[in-house]
């Protein structure tokens, strides 16, 4: 067996972990875009619930004084607004992105630990490679489990790791 002191097992490690790191920084990036997206939603969720709670009120106060008109009009709107909060669901999506960042960061953090346990050489490199294919594994059903990044909430980092040929344009 060869020694893991040999130029060539040092360059394939030194490589391994190179693209770990890319791999936990694409992580740290998503998990920041879902975020931003988690956010987004929570602020969504407060702009049309306040107007369609506040609404609501001045709706059933205007039946019960006689100003159908009123009351008619702050109802259809107020109708409207739920309506569109039913169909976006944002406190779910807010929920459901905020948690998908937490999870990329925790896995983020165990990748970083096996980057800098590989360039200690504190681990022999086939264990590198071992918890770098558990690793990856891992992530593949992470991202199969989160719900998709909005465009909008995409920073221009991540744009650059999905697109990492056009970047350099």
């Amino acid at each position: 067996m060869p020694d893991r002191s040999t130029p060539n097992h040092a360059a394939f490690l030194s490589d391994v972990v190179r693209e770990t790191e890319w791999y936990a920084d694409q992580a740290l990036e998503m998990a920041s875009c879902h975020r931003r997206a988690s956010d987004a939603y929570g602020n969504v969720h407060m702009l049309f619930g306040l107007p369609a709670a506040i609404l609501a009120s001045i709706s059933g106060i205007s039946a019960f004084t006689q100003n159908s008109i009123i009351a008619g009009i702050t109802a259809f709107i107020v109708a409207g607004i739920t309506g569109a909060m039913s169909f976006l669901n944002p406190a779910e999506k807010e929920k459901l992105h905020f948690e998908a960042g937490n999870v990329l960061d925790a896995w983020a953090t165990k990748t970083y630990l096996l980057i800098k346990q590989g360039r200690a050489n504190l681990i022999e490199p086939s264990d590198v490679i071992s918890q770098w294919e558990k690793l990856m594994e891992e992530r593949s059903q992470l991202l199969r489990q989160s719900p998709r990044i909005p465009t909008w909430a995409m920073s221009k980092a991540m744009k650059r790791f999905l697109d990492p040929f056009n970047s350099s344009k």
